[in-house]
Parts: C-alpha cells; sequence; structure tokens
C-alpha cells in the first residue's frame, strides 16, 4: 500500500517536523546512520514514526500531532494577494533503551538528555533555513524519565522524553 501524501496544514507540519529532525546530524548519529549523506537521512527519517508504534526501532523519535498539539492559520493581508501563517505545537517524543554500559542510573539519564540537548541545538540551528521548517520554541513537556513494562528498574527499560515544538509556517494562497 502506498503512504499517503502530506497535504493541508496537519500533516504538511508533521512531515515538515520530521524533514527538520531527520536532518540533526545528532540524530542521525544516535540513530546509527551511515553512507552518504543522502542514505544517512533516509536512515533517520525511518527512524521518526508519525504514530506511536506497537515496538518501534529504538532509539527513535515520534512526531505527535496529539498532545501535547495545536493548529492554527489566519489570513493576513499582503499587497494583491493574502498569505495564510501557519503555526501550532506539535510533540516529538523521544525514546532509547536504557544504555547497560553506564552503571549509573544518573548517567544513563544524563547521556539521553545531552543527546536530546544536542539534536534540539541542531534543529534550532537549521531552523527557517533551506525550507526547514520554522520552529518558535522548543519546551519539555514530558520527562525525561525511565520506564518498563514491569516498573521496576531493569536493563530492558525504555528513557523518554516528549518535547513540545511551537512551529510557524508561512504559504501563500
Amino acid at each position: 500500500m502506498a503512504a499517503l501524501t502530506p497535504t493541508g496544514d496537519m500533516t504538511n507540519a508533521e512531515e515538515d517536523l520530521r524533514s527538520l529532525l531527520a536532518a540533526s546530524s545528532t540524530f542521525q548519529a544516535w540513530v546509527g546512520a551511515t553512507g552518504t549523506d543522502e542514505e544517512k537521512l533516509a536512515a533517520a527519517v525511518a527512524r521518526i514514526y508519525i504514530d506511536v508504534e506497537e515496538s518501534p526501532t529504538r532509539p527513535c523519535a515520534c512526531v505527535r500531532f496529539d498532545d501535547p498539539a495545536d493548529s492554527r492559520s489566519r489570513a493576513v493581508a499582503g499587497g494583491s494577494r493574502q498569505w495564510f501563517l501557519g503555526s501550532g505545537t506539535l510533540g516529538v517524543l523521544f525514546e532509547a533503551v536504557v544504555d547497560d554500559t553506564l552503571d549509573d542510573p544518573a548517567d544513563q539519564m544524563r547521556a539521553f538528555k545531552r543527546t536530546i540537548d544536542q539534536v534540539l541545538s541542531d534543529m534550532q540551528a537549521l531552523s527557517g533555513s533551506g525550507g526547514y521548517l520554522i520552529v518558535n520554541t522548543f519546551r519539555m513537556q514530558e520527562g525525561p524519565f525511565r520506564t518498563g513494562p514491569t516498573g521496576a528498574l531493569a536493563n530492558d527499560d525504555v528513557l523518554q522524553a516528549l518535547v513540545a515544538v511551537d512551529y510557524g509556517l508561512e504559504g501563500s494562497a
């Protein structure tokens, strides 16, 4: 079955955020992307889900249009045409398996936070350039935290953090 083409404010914003995230060299390295720039980009995109997968390949990210989410557009006069400014909030859920090479749970969490910080820094640097999504702010919405199927700390636990991404898009009507 062929994938549907994104159209409209919500799906375009999801796809634009996915493209921006995949362009992060830190995200590409985190998910183990190798090869040419094009191959690394494709490998990174493959690890960014649009819907929460039952068993995703971790580390990964999921672009979420649920909580937090918001989409709006407004017409703005501009010469002989009307321009539409779209903006809103999407969530990016980052997930990784606990790094059991680090003995200290605090170090495991620090390494996870450091990776997310650098991915967000990469995204901010790319924001608004080269056709990438314009990001206004990143806000930690939930976490980071450690979770597992039993609730007890174990090496098969997952580290998660949900980041709210406030964005603004421009397009002509």
